[in-house]
């Protein structure tokens, strides 16, 4: 074995130390089989293994004799000793063995290194290479003093991101940025990062962010950058950054006015964030045979969605979007939107299947982002198949993807589809603690702000704060109606009020509202939620009615695969037999519900709602008597044996709105939110007595 030497040859260039363990003028040992071998004293040669190490698979002999300013003919005496050692391949110039190639790189002097490659990276953006290959090299320069430079890095970095290299793409953009010699392109490049960072870890508060905002006040950003913009301060609840780039965006001489991707942005400010939008959406027409972009198809939906076009429709476009396009950095919106337009057209089931290949696909691409967004989509379309595990599943894995401070406004989505499974499985102090959240207020100003306050309204109704649901019901529906986007597929308010009244014992305005989502609807069976305003009207209805309205709203609930409202449809048919003097029937219907309930993960069913916290329990005829004033008494035995407020009125000579306060007083002090549970609670041969 030959002495460890640490001093550089006076042969070798500048900086050049020879590997340590080969001893001056002796040859090396290389790679397993001990048969290649380099007379690393030799200058020349170890000039030129430096150079073909440095061009790795771009190396060819004229290009190693231009990195080393050399005449070609005098390298070959040297590449043919190098082949006849083994070293290297004949016809490719480049080293048999990456061990050589690795080796040779890691004992050549830092900046002899760098001055090579970026020399390299020259020579091959003037052979015409990729921009991939020359970003490398420059990467591994570490500067560039090229005007062309930056350019190809953000190819390069472009190339990256499609396969899936996102902290290549990083290193290629961070050196374009350093290196670009125009304030506009800085901001272009700033502007990707943006993007890079919204997929991966997105945040108000980066570098990239601040660089971007700072070049839109400086009217730096063309109109495709200040629409990016606008969607990235809009996530991060950032409205006077957003208001910045529209203005700007207005400004502009809207030269690409007629392009898709504008269609598209402006479809969905309207849909998402209304009050940011300044116009309607531009309606779009079909493509037609031509094969359509990805934005022109997602505007198409959302146009369809907000112009009630019929649901067949809505769901072709829907579909033609998801197979016609993989899920890219400029494909995410517009794949959402679809799964929206699916929902809407209550295809649930083609919603599902789809959440699922696109959640697997963000998996492996390795975006916690489109993770989270897919993964709520998953979690609303579980919550309306009744499916409660997989919603408070699919909703808890959307906001653990991302830290909930950067899951800007859309953090209300899956916050409202883990409220709304949590409360109706009964366990509302877990939904509570989901409403302790922070939130940025402008999550308000969105769509996502309508389903927060949605769910937040059925928490308080189910723990019998009425008026608190009722406010955050209207609100909902005046937000709704102000943007244009009264949908039932978004917030059903009017069947929340129905629903509110009803459990306060107001059947009039109970039964108003639920006619009124009806009327809205055009007919019941239009959607899935007029069979639920079917059944909030039979539990306001007579004996006569209710068993027709209600098998009604069962046949509705069926065909749209819901399953906890079929439970719920089916308890209150039980209760309805019950009440005819047919128990068997009713025990039947009874275990249906119980078994669908539990498949859905609720608890039992109790009258015609889940209850866990408070718990609904038959008291005492002593108890109830002495919890209850005489009056509040007499009201709330004809409101339990199923009397309407003006029957039970017009029988005790009162007004309508003093049965109401008396019922609102029962309902506090017996700790229950609906009749069926006040028919529950009082339950007692001898209290009328």
């Amino acid at each position: 074995m030959s002495r460890m030497h640490s001093t550089q040859h006076p042969n070798c260039p500048t900086g050049s130390a020879l590997p340590p363990g080969v001893a001056l003028h002796r040859p090396e040992r290389l790679g397993s089989n001990g048969n290649a071998r380099l007379p690393i004293g030799d200058r020349e040669m170890w000039r030129i293994a430096q150079a073909i190490a440095v061009l790795g698979e771009s190396s060819t002999p004229a290009r190693v004799a231009a990195l080393l300013e050399a005449e070609e003919s005098t390298l070959r005496p040297v590449l043919g000793r190098l082949t006849a050692a083994g070293l290297i391949d004949a016809t490719t110039t480049q080293f048999h063995q990456s061990e050589f190639h690795d080796r040779v790189l890691r004992h050549t002097a830092v900046d002899a290194r760098k001055r090579l490659s970026h020399r390299a990276a020259g020579l091959l953006h003037l052979d015409g290479e990729s921009p991939r290959t020359v970003a490398g090299l420059l990467l591994d320069a570490g500067y560039a003093r090229y005007p062309w430079a930056a350019a190809a890095l953000v190819a390069a970095a472009e190339d990256a991101m499609l396969q899936n290299q996102i902290y290549r793409a990083v290193q290629c953009l961070t050196l374009a940025y350093r290196v670009s010699l125009h304030a506009a392109d800085r901001a272009d490049i700033s502007t990707r990062m943006v993007s890079i960072e919204w997929q991966v870890k997105p945040s108000p508060t980066t570098r990239s962010y601040l660089r971007t905002t700072a070049a839109a006040r400086a009217g730096l950003l063309d109109e495709r950058m200040l629409r990016f913009l606008v969607r990235y301060a809009l996530w991060h609840g950032q409205v006077d950054d957003a208001q910045v780039a529209l203005e700007a965006l207005e400004r502009s001489a809207a030269t690409d006015a007629d392009s898709d991707e504008v269609a598209f942005f402006d479809a969905w400010l309207a849909y998402t964030h209304p009050d940011a939008a300044a116009c309607d959406p531009r309606r779009i027409e079909p493509a037609g045979d031509t094969a359509a972009s990805a934005d022109r198809q997602a505007a198409t939906v959302l146009c369809a969605i907000t112009g009630r076009e019929p649901i067949g429709h809505i769901a072709i476009a829907a579909q033609e979007l998801l197979t016609e396009h993989r899920l890219n950095p400029a494909t995410v919106e517009p794949l959402a939107t679809a799964i929206d337009g699916l929902v809407h057209a209550e295809r649930l089931d083609l919603a599902q299947t789809w959440c699922d290949v696109l959640l697997a696909e963000a998996n492996a691409r390795s975006a916690p982002t489109w993770q989270s967004v897919f993964a709520g989509l998953r979690a609303e379309v579980s919550l309306r198949r009744g499916d409660l595990t997989a919603a408070e599943h699919y909703a808890q894995r959307a906001l653990n993807q991302v830290a909930a401070k950067n899951l800007g406004t859309w953090v209300g989505s899956p916050v409202a589809t883990l409220i709304r499974a949590l409360t109706a499985a009964g366990r509302y102090r877990e939904a509570q603690a989901q409403l302790d959240r922070a939130v940025p207020p402008p999550m308000f100003a969105s769509r996502f702000g309508l389903r927060y306050l949605h769910a937040r309204g059925h928490l308080h109704l189910a723990t019998h704060r009425f008026h608190d649901s009722i406010e955050d019901f209207r609100t909902c529906g005046e937000l709704m109606q102000r943007w244009q986007l009264d949908l039932p597929v978004v917030v059903p308010w009017r069947n929340d009020l129905a629903q509110a009244y009803s459990a306060m014992g107001d059947t009039d305005n109970a039964r108003t509202y639920a006619r009124l989502h009806i009327s809205h609807l055009g007919r019941a069976d239009a959607h899935r939620t007029g069979g639920v305003s079917l059944r909030l009207l039979a539990a306001v209805s007579t004996q006569q009615d209710r068993l027709a309205l209600l098998r009604e709203s069962e046949a509705i609930a069926r065909v749209h695969d819901d399953q906890l409202e079929i439970a719920l449809v089916l308890q209150d048919l039980a209760d309805a037999y019950q009440r005819m003097g047919q128990p068997d029937r009713a025990r039947a219907l009874h275990r249906n519900a119980d078994r669908l309930a539990r498949r859905c993960g609720v608890k039992p069913l109790s009258g015609s709602a889940a209850t866990e916290e408070p718990p609904v329990s038959v008291r005492s005829s002593a108890e109830i008597r002495s919890a209850l004033s005489p009056a509040e008494l007499r009201v709330a035995a004809l409101a339990a044996d199923g009397e309407r407020n003006r029957d039970i009125a017009d029988q005790l000579g009162i007004t309508t709105s003093t049965v109401e306060q008396h019922l609102t007083r029962v309902f506090r002090k017996l700790h229950v939110g609906s009749r069926s549970e006040l028919r529950f609670a009082m339950r007692t041969d001898d209290l009328l007595r």
